[in-house]
This record gives structure tokens, C-alpha cells and sequence, in this order.
């Protein structure tokens, strides 16, 4: 084949593979597991980036056979989503659930291959104490809610009439340690209850601040009358030994109104042993947080990794490390930034 036919050849395939892409990406058909597999293989084909997640997997099912990872899934509505779902590939993994839909919990359980292994799921509506609560039955059932949707708020929005109220009714509710009396000790927590995380949270105070890495939803406005926003979430989760290193928001019609991915890894502070920063590493890589894996290997991997290891977990997952203060953000050398010389003083 000719240099040039080659080029066409290659460019041609590359554009197959992202229409393909975007095909699965706008599919709602595709269930989350065969859609997360066939997205990464097609990323792979395209080289998009080095497969750090796996590499690291790989790593801990051989090297460290020991170590389990937990996930507990708050709000497990169509089962497990990305990215946790490259977890499903550890030797040794936990996986359990909390889903107030009695039906879905039954799809959930009885199709494991498409929904994902979980060892237990919950059909309870957790809050912050033991009692009763309405829950708002919504034409968009994942839009369910204990908090009654908020029409003066959403009214005109192209996607309001997915919080239309269908059916009021009285559940009850229990907290997560009523739920886990025995302390059961979760690393990573996925918590999605349309506008109920704050009281989540509050009803388990002693799981969530011993977890390692917490994702959860928050709004920035009253999509839900009365619900707690993301400055309440955010002073909760800091108070509590957590950093914030994702930030990820949606909108309505163009109105910044949710925060869909808010991601919190405990704080580093709180590393006490390798199977600590091992943990810490497999959850910013699952959140593509390379330069967050850079923090914690240039800061703690020589108190905590041996230099083999090190060397090893530098390699297999493409990372260099900086120095401190090497550059600063516009590529000035730290001498000369300390020196007054920035960027409109160079010739």
C-alpha cells in the first residue's frame, strides 16, 4: 500500500471508529457494561490514551492479591455505571447497593452480566433518620425524589416535564447505619438520590468519613424544593477530611444547575499504610486524575513503596514526576517567576 493511500486508509478508520463513538455514546439501548467495554475498546483501537486503569488492576491482582475493594452504590438505578465498572475486572471485589425500586432491584440481582456483580442490594429509601417520608414518583422515574420537584424553578426548562409528579406516596425510611449495624467499611461510595445526599450522609457520618473516595450529585439551585445545595455538600465533605478533585457540571437550557460528577478523595493526610495509597491511586485513575496519581507518588510513594515497586507503578502507568515548583502554570521557570520575570518580560 502506498504512503499516501496508507494515510487514507488510516484517517478512514479513524473516522469510522469516533462515529462509531458517538453512535454508542448517544445509544440509551446499550446497557452501562457493554457500553463502557465497547466505548474503551474503540479508545484503545484509537490510542486516545495509555490504559492506566488496567495496568494498575493487573498490578494489584498479581502483586498484592490480598487487597479488596468495596463499593457501595447509593441509588443503583440500571445498575453499575462508569467508571467503577472497570472494578468489575479486581480479583477481589465487593459490591453492594441501595435501589427503592423494588423492581428494578429485581432486574438488577437476577441479571448480573448486564447490570453489574452485586453481592447485596437494599430496597429501602435511606434520609437521615428512622421515620416516613412522601416520595414523588416522577414521569422520569430516575428523577424520583423525597423532596417534591420544584416547578417554579424548572418551569420552561426543555426537560422539566421529566419531574412531573405521578404518584405521591408515604415510604418508609432508615438510615445507612441502621442499614450496616455492624460498621461495615465501604473504600469507595457512589451516592446518586436526586437532592437527598446531605441527609444520606448525616443518617451514615461513620461510614462516609471512613471511606477513601466518595462520588456523589449536588445542585446549585433548587431543582428540588427545600434539598440541600453544593456549598452545603462541599463544607460537609471538607469538614470531614475530604479534597475536592472533580468537578463536573451539567445544565438546563444552558443554566449551570448540577454538579453530576462531585468527586472527593479523603485526604492524603490520613495515609497510614501502602494498601492506603494503593487505594487512593486506583480511585483517582478510575476519574483519569493522573496528576493527582503524580501528587501522591512524588509525596508519599517513597514512605509507603519500596523502589522497585515504585519504579514499577511509574512504568506500567506512564507517569513521570515533577519537581516541586519546577514551572508555573504559564511554563516560567520558578527562578526567574521568584524574580519578577513573567511572561511579557521574556524576549
Amino acid at each position: 500500500m502506498k504512503e499516501s493511500n496508507k494515510k487514507l486508509h488510516n484517517q478512514s478508520i479513524k473516522i469510522k471508529s469516533r462515529v462509531l463513538l458517538k453512535r454508542i455514546l448517544f445509544n440509551s439501548d446499550v446497557s452501562p457494561i457493554s457500553f463502557r467495554l465497547k466505548k474503551d475498546a474503540i479508545k484503545k483501537k484509537l490510542k486516545l490514551k495509555p490504559n492506566r486503569i488496567n495496568n494498575f488492576i493487573k498490578i494489584i491482582n498479581g502483586a498484592y492479591p490480598s487487597i479488596t475493594i468495596s463499593l457501595l452504590d447509593i441509588g443503583a438505578r440500571s445498575g453499575l455505571l462508569s467508571p467503577y465498572i472497570y472494578l468489575t475486572k479486581m480479583r477481589n471485589f465487593n459490591l453492594e447497593g441501595i435501589e427503592p425500586d423494588k423492581e428494578e432491584v429485581n432486574a438488577i440481582m437476577n441479571q448480573p452480566n448486564k447490570y453489574g456483580p452485586y453481592n447485596k442490594m437494599y430496597p429501602v429509601v435511606l434520609s437521615d433518620k428512622i421515620g416516613t417520608s412522601p416520595l414523588y414518583i416522577t414521569k422520569m422515574l430516575g428523577c424520583t425524589s423525597i423532596y417534591k420537584p420544584n416547578y417554579e424553578r424548572i418551569k420552561g426548562y426543555t426537560k422539566s416535564p421529566y419531574y412531573d409528579i405521578i404518584k405521591k406516596i408515604s415510604v418508609p425510611t432508615t438510615t445507612l447505619e441502621t442499614l450496616y449495624p455492624n460498621k461495615e467499611r465501604f473504600d469507595f461510595i457512589r451516592l446518586d438520590v436526586q437532592g437527598a445526599e446531605f441527609k444520606v450522609l448525616m443518617g451514615g457520618k461513620k461510614m462516609f468519613k471512613e471511606a477513601i473516595g466518595i462520588s456523589l450529585e449536588a445542585n446549585f439551585c433548587e431543582i428540588y424544593e427545600k434539598q440541600k445545595l453544593f456549598q452545603d455538600m462541599h463544607k460537609l465533605m471538607l469538614e470531614n477530611g475530604f479534597r475536592l478533585i472533580i468537578l463536573d457540571y451539567s445544565t438546563l437550557d444552558g443554566e449551570i444547575t448540577e454538579c453530576g460528577d462531585c468527586v472527593y478523595i479523603k485526604d492524603q493526610e490520613e495515609i497510614k499504610t501502602k494498601e492506603d495509597l494503593i487505594k487512593r491511586i486506583l480511585f483517582s485513575l478510575l476519574w483519569e486524575k493522573e496528576d493527582y496519581v503524580e501528587f501522591l507518588m512524588r509525596n508519599y510513594g517513597d514512605n509507603f513503596l519500596s523502589q522497585s515497586e515504585k519504579g514499577l507503578f511509574l512504568k506500567k502507568l506512564k507517569i513521570k514526576l515533577k519537581s516541586n515548583a519546577s514551572t508555573t502554570h504559564d511554563g516560567i521557570s520558578a527562578k526567574n517567576y521568584e524574580r519578577g520575570e513573567g511572561y511579557y518580560h521574556q524576549q
